[in-house]
């Protein structure tokens, strides 16, 4: 058995033996949705029904992790769930507050499992509800064991300075190896838990857990995504005027700019971007809001090749993630009672 293979057997081991779990309950209706199965486009699944929230997915595996919110908490705090990403019920939910509700709002937001399956980082917030709702007081970068969600290490916002300002918030955080995670670290986004904030990259991070240190990783600049280039170097976008696709080499410090066909996509605002490895390649993915009409779709643009494919379309797209080492994205479909479900879907 390979490596990969033993974390990912410690994982749902883990998921399915610990007994930290808070009650919970999935509605029992039939996947049923604004999008219709499309066998010549791609093959799409709904995999949550929370009446409440569910953001933030990120996938190990066959295991899907996110952030949820389920409207029976009265304290609104925001768990960590696990469920298989080809679709089923949980099998794991846990929450700050353990099974009842209190006084102070946690959100944990943005959860990533380490590649050996042992820990679990995310970013916790806690506000006081009955002071301020729905503003954070506090905010960290967590590494916790992944078995009973305590061992704590934390990255408190503040603590990591650049030349271009102090940090204070945490976003698109990937484990660059068991001990190492890559975050970029930026501003602006200080004011609430619950509501999407603007935010500023200053810079694509390195915080060695274990031995507690932070670094900047020299040119990269302006992010507003990056992924992992086979080279072991980077892939990011930039968001210099116009918005750039670049390539960071292993232990470079200069970044090259990838040639990149922007016709296809209309800038426009209500634009999200995201760059991800799609079979060696780098892709960038783009939530496109309609000039015309109340639609909005996911377009994963393949650099080099300059083909596009439409993955998904629904009324309101709020974020999405690509599934390692498959064509596939898992997508925060909002519904009609504001919150969002989890949908996946496949390219060709």
């Amino acid at each position: 058995m390979t490596n990969t293979r033993l974390a990912l057997a410690f994982l749902v081991a883990s998921l399915t033996a610990c007994n930290h779990s808070e009650p919970f309950s999935i509605e029992p209706n039939e996947p049923q949705g604004p999008f219709p199965r499309n066998p010549a486009m791609q093959t799409i699944q709904q995999l949550t029904f929370n009446s409440g929230d569910d953001r933030d997915p990120s996938v190990l595996g066959d295991v899907l992790v996110f952030s949820r919110l389920e409207p029976a908490r009265q304290d609104e705090d925001r768990c960590i769930a696990f469920m298989p990403v080809a679709g089923g019920t949980l099998t794991r939910q846990v929450c700050a507050g353990g099974g009842g509700p209190d006084n102070v709002r946690d959100a944990w937001l943005r959860p990533v499992v380490s590649p050996d399956g042992e820990r679990i980082a995310y970013v916790a917030e806690e506000s006081n509800a009955a002071f301020v709702p729905n503003v954070p007081s506090t905010r960290s970068l967590v590494v916790a064991s992944l078995t009973d969600f305590q061992s704590l290490k934390t990255l408190a916002p503040f603590s990591v300075r650049t030349a271009d300002g102090v940090i204070n918030d945490f976003r698109d955080i990937e484990w660059s190896d068991a001990n190492t995670i890559r975050f970029i670290g930026g501003t602006g986004g200080f004011n609430s838990s619950i509501q999407d904030t603007v935010f500023s990259g200053l810079g694509v991070f390195e915080w060695n857990v274990d031995a507690g240190s932070t670094i900047k990783i020299a040119g990269i600049e302006n992010p507003i995504a990056y992924t992992s280039a086979d080279d072991d170097g980077i892939w990011f976008l930039s968001d210099a005027a116009p918005t750039k696709v670049f390539h960071l080499p292993a232990r470079e410090t200069t970044a090259v700019e990838l040639p990149f066909d922007w016709s296809q996509i209309s800038l426009i605002p209500g634009v999200m971007w995201d760059i991800d490895n799609f079979d060696g390649k780098p892709a960038v993915i783009a939530r496109i809001v309609q000039e015309v009409g109340p639609e909005e779709r996911v377009i994963v643009l393949e650099i080099g090749s300059g083909s596009g494919s439409t993955v998904l379309r629904a009324s309101r797209i709020r974020n999405f993630v690509k599934v390692p080492g498959q064509r596939a994205i898992v997508a925060e479909v909002v519904n009609v009672t504001g919150g969002a479900n989890l949908w996946l879907a496949e390219l060709p």
